[in-house]
């Protein structure tokens, strides 16, 4: 195999030339174009990159992961387009592309609340802790804040550090709530001028 490859007398191949040994480039003019076969194929690539751009609000690490995964859709639908020697990337292979970019994501964050621990410093678990409890609605049970954090304590008593924080700043409260079925849960709710008037 050695013998085969080809003697380069010249630096890396960033410093060669276009004629120096590599594929010649392929002027825009030549270049294959492969466009939408239809308006639902569009839609399909359009709806799965909000779902992906949704994460932003609800899982900020699994969004920092997937924000290239509808662009990995795309390159994956052309790619099988173009394999089948089409000129459209039709419904078919765009949700094909989707449902494997999705499984790559997952794959990808399986690993998150088993293996990965991120621990806080003090003013950044009390923003998570904040942050946390907006996007439940702006309520969560004790019990349900101590499973979410358990992996981001190093000592053990820094969720309750930064709730008597958080009370002390005003800025939630305890609170109880009856769910529709079973006992009274306690918790802690957002304040609602720190909600915006929302709540």
């Amino acid at each position: 195999m050695k013998r085969l490859r080809p003697r380069r007398e010249k630096g890396p191949i960033l410093d060669q030339k276009d004629n120096d040994e590599l594929a010649p480039p392929v002027s825009a003019a030549d270049r294959l174009v492969i466009d939408w076969g239809s308006e639902g194929a569009k839609a399909v690539y359009f709806a799965f990159s909000q779902e992906i751009d949704g994460y932003e609000e609800k899982d900020k690490r699994k969004f920092a992961v997937g924000r290239r995964a509808a662009e990995n859709a795309l390159r994956c639908a052309t790619i099988l387009a173009a394999g089948r020697q089409s000129k459209t990337v039709d419904v078919e292979d765009i949700e094909w592309a989707v449902k494997w970019s999705r499984i790559s994501l997952e794959a990808a964050c399986g690993g998150f609340e088993k293996y990965v621990f991120d621990y806080f410093t003090f003013p950044k678990f009390c923003a998570e802790v904040f942050e946390t409890l907006r996007l439940a609605g702006g309520w969560l049970s004790h019990r349900d804040l101590k499973r979410h954090f358990r992996a981001h304590m190093r000592r053990g008593d820094e969720l309750q550090r930064a709730l008597e924080q958080l009370l002390s700043e005003e800025r939630i409260r305890k609170a109880k709530h009856k769910p529709d079925r079973g006992p009274e849960a306690v918790g802690y709710e957002i304040l609602l001028e720190e909600l915006g008037g929302s709540k």
